[in-house]
This record gives structure tokens, C-alpha cells and sequence, in this order.
């Protein structure tokens, strides 16, 4: 009976040792598990949060690129510089397109020695302004396009005066003379 006592109580002793161990395991584990679930919880958060600065970044970077697109634009119909040869280019062409004659282009402004960028500009209202003058001559339907060419150049600028007479050769055509503004970046 001793013995069998002895065994019982290392029975018991063996189970308490093997129980103990077990809910010290299940301790362990439960707050290991709780520990990477904060982890897992963490990085998601971070991984979400980094996702929501990417998609700004590529809004940012469209928002860019369509204001850089537009800054191009402001700037080729706004430039810095006369470009007399580009405005006498394109006001020829809108001439040929819209099958108009245009015998006589002239710039009226004063000549700028001391910056050749201004060259015949002078400022208005917060611009520089390069005025021409032109003559031309054309059918009503005709001098209509060209006067619609005009408004739609790459280029800001604006009719300031404008006459017409009719001619005396040919009572469907028109002589013209008007004054264009053409505008510059300060």
C-alpha cells in the first residue's frame, strides 16, 4: 500500500508538474499570439496608411504634370519675349487660310535699345503690349474667318480698332485697317 501511495503522489506531482507546465504554455502563447496579432494589426495600419500617400503622390504627380502642361501652354500665349517673327507668321497664315490679302503689316511700337526681348512693347495694365497694324482687304465671309483665326492664335492678343470701307473695284470686298495688340509676360 506504501507503494502504491508513493506512486499516486508522484502521479499527482507528475500531473501538477505537467498541468502547471501546460497553463504556463498556454500563457505564453496566448500572449505571444496577442503580441503578433498587435504586430499584424500595426503593419496593416502602415501598409493602409502608405497606400493612402501613394495614391495622394499620384494624384500630386497628375496634378503636376496637367499644371505643367497648362504652364506651356500660359507660356506660348503669354511669352516673355516679342517674338515678332512668330506673330507675323502666324497672322500671315490666318491671312492665307482664310484667303484674305494682307499687303501691309507693320509694328507700331517704340524700339526698345536697352532690352532687345521688349523690342516695340510697352507696358499696359500689368502686360507689355506689342501693337501692329494691318491692312487688308477681302470678301465680308473672308475677313469674318480671318478675324476668327485671329482670336483663336496661340498667342494672347486683341483687336483694338478696326475700320472698314468698301472697295471701289469691287463692291463684294472690304479694305481693312485694324490694330492688333499682341501681350507679353511682365
Amino acid at each position: 500500500m506504501k507503494s502504491s501511495r508513493v506512486l499516486f503522489f508522484v502521479l499527482i506531482g507528475f500531473l501538477s508538474v505537467i498541468l502547471l507546465a501546460g497553463g504556463y504554455g498556454y500563457v505564453w502563447a496566448r500572449q505571444a499570439l496577442l503580441d503578433k496579432k498587435q504586430s499584424v494589426e500595426k503593419t496593416h495600419l502602415e501598409v493602409i496608411d502608405e497606400q493612402k500617400r501613394t495614391e495622394q503622390l499620384v494624384t500630386l504627380s497628375r496634378r503636376y504634370t496637367e499644371a505643367k502642361a497648362k504652364l506651356d501652354e500660359i507660356n506660348r500665349a503669354l511669352p516673355r519675349d516679342s517674338q515678332q517673327t512668330e506673330i507675323l507668321l502666324a497672322i500671315q497664315s490666318a491671312a492665307n487660310e482664310s484667303g484674305v490679302l494682307l499687303p501691309s503689316v507693320q509694328f507700331t511700337g517704340a524700339a526698345q535699345l536697352t532690352n532687345p526681348q521688349l523690342n516695340q512693347a510697352s507696358p499696359s495694365q500689368g502686360f507689355y503690349v506689342v501693337p501692329l497694324s494691318l491692312k487688308l482687304s477681302g470678301a465680308y465671309d473672308q475677313l469674318q474667318t480671318f478675324l476668327d483665326k485671329l482670336e483663336r492664335l496661340s498667342r494672347y492678343n486683341s483687336v483694338s480698332t478696326l475700320s472698314l470701307t468698301k472697295t471701289l473695284a469691287d463692291k463684294n470686298k472690304l479694305d481693312v485697317s485694324l490694330t492688333l495688340n499682341a501681350y507679353l509676360k511682365p
